[in-house]
């Protein structure tokens, strides 16, 4: 029986070789055809049969389901090492095989990159043997030919600023409780405290790009963040609320519009170079909780986003960054809620809400 050291020696070699060559060796194909069917291939409920089995079988039996567990916990362990693993370690070999000192031994080696022959290559094997649907392979490929995460123009240069949503519009748009937490915004809360009021508010503003159809960035200044964050990010509402609770008494007091009093950290939500803005960010909103605090519309919008096309692509069904958020540390805690949907159902969404600021719509 070969050493650990030994057959890790193998395996490193094979990576090598698989990273210089950028391929499958032709010589390898039938062979890695064979071993992704043992890890991949779904398996079958056993038809029962009055004729007595062979001890071969068995045997073959067991060894297949031996080599398939042990193939899937290396790619636990190492998706990079994966193929070359299975290239080298053959099934017989996977009986004896102690998957404890592989950990305890592995070192990790990296990406190795392969040609999209490879991967087509990849892709035509499972059809064949129909695993391409299986979760853990197409987690597999997602891992050594990551796509790549679609950036918009709303966050870079070319596109449409658009400000002084009108307050009925967005009731209507996002609901009554994001609408109500925009009503404790630090623009409105202001606005308010100075005798100022209007069916216009900068607590809205939407970013639109011009020059292609990607996704469009809405950004809502809210109150009552924590209370929010509790609802779309449960399990960093509960962290947040730790931190806080154990540094409440090194937190500023705030006056009635928001803007932190004294020194430390935190500050209102308007531009300040003398204020240090210290704030939370938290990414990964839970899907099921998007449709309890917005409206139809913009679960739609999300829905039709390409980052949560791309996200499901990714198999993150249960999370997702359409929806992202800054609470300040200080109190009251404001926030800013980030949304990003679909180009056409950004549109859409601006012509109602910022309809009556211009003479013309998008």
């Amino acid at each position: 029986m070969r050493s650990t050291q030994s057959i890790l020696d193998l395996i490193y070699k094979t990576w090598t070789n698989l990273n210089s060559s950028q391929t499958i060796p032709e010589g390898s194909i039938e062979l890695l055809e064979e071993r992704l069917a043992i890890a991949f291939k779904p398996i079958l409920t056993e038809q029962h049969s009055t004729s007595r089995r062979q001890n071969r079988d068995y045997v073959a039996q067991h060894r297949w389901k031996r080599a398939r567990q042990i193939y899937l916990e290396v790619l636990q362990t190492d998706p990079d090492i994966f193929l070359p693993f299975i290239l080298s370690v053959s099934p017989r070999s996977c009986s004896s095989f102690d998957i404890s000192n592989f950990r305890e031994h592995h070192q990790k080696k990296g990406r190795h990159f392969l040609h999209n022959n490879a991967q087509s290559l990849l892709w035509n094997i499972a059809r064949k043997h129909d695993f391409d649907k299986a979760t853990r392979f197409i987690q597999f490929m997602r891992t050594i030919y990551p796509l790549s995460r679609p950036t918009t123009e709303a966050e870079g240069e070319q596109h449409y600023s658009l400000y002084l949503s009108n307050i009925t519009a967005i009731r209507n748009s996002f609901g009554n409780i994001v609408s109500d937490a925009i009503e404790h915004s630090p623009s409105r809360t202001t606005a308010r405290a100075n005798g100022y009021y209007s069916e216009k508010t900068e607590s809205v503003w939407t970013k639109i790009p011009y020059e292609c159809s990607e996704d469009t960035i809405i950004s809502l200044e809210v109150g009552s963040a924590i209370e929010l964050a509790d609802v779309l990010f449960p399990t960093a509402a509960r962290r947040i609320a730790s931190v806080l609770s154990a540094n409440s008494s090194t937190m500023p007091q705030t006056n009635s519009s928001g803007i932190a009093s004294g020194s430390g950290t935190g500050g209102s939500l308007a531009a300040s170079p003398e204020i240090d803005f210290a704030y939370f960010t938290l990414r990964g909103a839970s899907v099921s909780a998007i449709a309890s605090v917005f409206g139809s519309d913009i679960c739609e919008g999300i829905k039709d986003s390409e980052l949560r096309n791309w996200e499901r692509e990714q198999l993150l069904v249960d999370t997702t960054d359409c929806v992202t958020m800054q609470i300040w540390r200080a109190q009251p805690h404001h926030g800013i809620i980030r949304l990003r949907i679909g180009f056409y159902a950004g549109v859409n969404l601006a012509n109602r809400l910022y309809a009556e600021s211009s003479q013309d719509s998008i």
